[in-house]
């Protein structure tokens, strides 16, 4: 895939000082930025470090909450903002080849929201109850393919869960995700290597430096 260069830029006394919650871990070498737009469609980018220079090897549209973005709490419909580590790889259809950790999706599978396993992934079989969280099985095409984010890692009651990058579905939005097509997941999984990050920000809020 030919790749555009993104190059570093030097630092000088001109340039807007980034907000704290965008600063990306210095060992990153993988960065998927999702910047927000309007409504609820988003411009996505990957990019790949080599040495100092950022590689773009991916550009595509994608989606985030029907309320945008400034997730607080379960249910409001806003994708969080800020950088986040994808931790893992998973989906309904096996695996694309990616190098990450991948979870193969089957029947017993939910994304608990109740309290005691809030924000968890767990097998229903070793946690008997009737669980108000996300049976993954069910959501087709949307997790045909897709990443956890260590949004809400401490997994606080109410603050949010089930946040994820995964593939669209029939409407523009999200219930809080980010969402892309199906085959620009596949090319995501595809590049993605242990210790990729994702920033979601608002348009022009971060530098790539």
């Amino acid at each position: 895939m030919e790749t555009d260069k993104i190059l570093k830029q030097d630092s000088g006394k001109n340039r807007r000082k980034q907000p704290d919650r965008y600063c990306i871990d210095g060992r990153t070498h993988q960065l998927i930025l999702a910047e927000y737009e309007s409504g609820s469609t988003a411009r996505v980018c990957m990019y790949q470090k080599e040495g100092d220079v950022w590689q773009r090897v991916l550009e595509c549209m994608g989606y985030v909450g029907k309320n945008g973005l400034g997730k607080t709490e379960e249910g409001d419909r806003k994708t969080p903002e800020g950088v986040f580590t994808l931790t893992g790889a998973f989906g309904i259809r096996e695996n694309p080849g990616t190098k990450m950790p991948y979870v193969q999706v089957y029947s017993n599978l939910y994304l608990c929201g109740d309290r005691e396993h809030y924000n968890r992934l767990i097998d229903i079989t070793q946690y008997p109850h009737d669980c108000c969280g996300e049976h993954l099985i069910e959501y087709v095409p949307q997790y045909n393919y897709g990443m956890f984010l260590d949004y809400n890692r401490e997994c606080v009651y109410g603050k949010g869960s089930a946040i994820f990058l995964h593939c669209t579905g029939e409407k523009d939005y999200t219930e809080g995700c980010i969402a892309v097509s199906e085959s620009d997941m596949i090319t995501i999984l595809r590049y993605a290597e242990p210790g990729i990050q994702i920033c979601i920000c608002r348009s022009g809020c971060f530098d790539l430096q």
